[in-house]
């Protein structure tokens, strides 16, 4: 989901189609990304558990797409 968004975040609230392209589409009710973490957690601890180099490539994606659409001078933000 996060690789085949146009930003490289997910939406917080997505369902999985088989009669769309993608196998899923974002749903118009929740349409945004909040800063949630547990993606970007659950991949360090895969890493970690199974020392595959994705895990931490996937999550390291994710970091430089949260860097760019999400940083403000201030802080960061939701989409």
């Amino acid at each position: 989901m996060y690789a085949r968004s146009k930003s490289g975040l997910s939406s917080d609230n997505i369902k999985f189609d088989r009669k769309h392209e993608n196998d899923f589409r974002i749903t118009s009710d929740r349409p945004y990304y909040i800063l949630r973490p547990e993606t970007v957690e659950t991949f360090y601890i895969l890493h970690h558990l199974t020392k595959d180099p994705i895990y931490r490539e996937w999550g390291w994606e994710i970091f430089q797409s949260i860097e760019c659409f999400c940083r403000t001078d201030a802080a960061y933000g939701s989409l």
